[in-house]
């Protein structure tokens, strides 16, 4: 048996390569055995190979439009060689914006098997200004410097995720909630009933409340929201749905007949 070591097939994964042998006897050739096609005296090197799944929490393909979300990505590899050590390096691309967001996370491994799964997490990405974007999770494979694969299908589905855009909606009425006409006295209230959507749960927010005369054209200022002169609703999200009910008490003894409409931002209080 020859074995031949140390050959470098970084650059020749797929292709066929031939063995040959010529068998010497004292300084003179008395056999060779070069042929081409002969199947028993090839072999081809394998190529290495990686597909990938991005997902947030639970599994979720939409992520939470919050300042520290963790992205993870499951890393199907084929083809690898047992015992060395390969680097993932992955990065995420903002196709809305066309550009790369966040840091680069490497992850180093040591495959047991040729072919096997490692997970990646890229913690901390902030993504409060990606509300509505689809980013997408870009891999290489990397070992001694060298790239064995890139992995950069912008068009992968199973590489994307989407950020949530938390929605609000409102319904203003009466203090009993069973008209849109409120009396003018100088302590009449409007209850506005807030539906929120797609709230990262655990994270602290804030509405921001105020009211618009529409006659007038101005915005109403010395009204209390549940009480309170500083116009602000602070809660923590225990679900990503929620419902709620803002108390909004204004004097409205010179506005007899107009039309206020109640204007609420919805914004992350950390």
């Amino acid at each position: 048996v020859v074995e031949i070591t140390d050959v470098d097939t970084h650059a020749l994964a797929n292709h066929k390569i031939v063995v040959f042998e010529t068998l010497n006897y004292k300084d003179t050739t008395i056999a060779t055995h070069e042929d081409k096609n002969d199947t028993d005296q090839t072999v081809t090197v394998k190529q290495p190979k990686i597909a990938t799944k991005a997902y947030g929490s639970d599994k979720n393909k939409k992520i939470d439009c919050i300042a520290n979300v963790t992205i993870f990505d499951d890393v199907m590899y084929e083809n690898l060689t047992v015992g060395k050590t390969y680097t993932l390096v992955a990065g995420l691309y903002d196709i809305n914006k066309g550009e790369y967001v966040g840091k680069e996370v490497s992850h180093d491994f040591v495959p047991t098997s040729a072919n096997g799964t490692e997970t990646v997490e890229i913690p901390n990405v902030n993504t409060t200004a990606l509300m509505g974007d689809s980013i997408v999770v870009v891999e290489k494979l990397v070992s001694n410097k060298i790239v064995y694969v890139n992995h950069d299908d912008l068009t992968d589905t199973d590489q994307t995720v989407t950020v949530k855009g938390p929605g609000i909606k409102t319904v203003a009425m009466n203090a009993a909630k069973d008209d849109k006409t409120i009396d003018a006295v100088t302590d009449s209230v409007i209850v506005d009933t807030v539906t929120l959507t797609d709230l990262a749960v655990g994270t602290s927010y804030e509405i921001t409340v105020g009211l618009y005369d529409v006659d007038t054209e101005e915005y109403i200022t010395g009204i209390a929201v549940d009480g309170s002169a500083n116009n602000l609703v602070q809660f923590k999200a225990t679900k990503a749905d929620m419902e709620m009910d803002v108390k909004i008490t204004v004097d409205t003894t010179e506005r007899l007949g107009h039309k206020l409409v109640v204007v609420e931002t919805l914004r992350t209080g950390e």
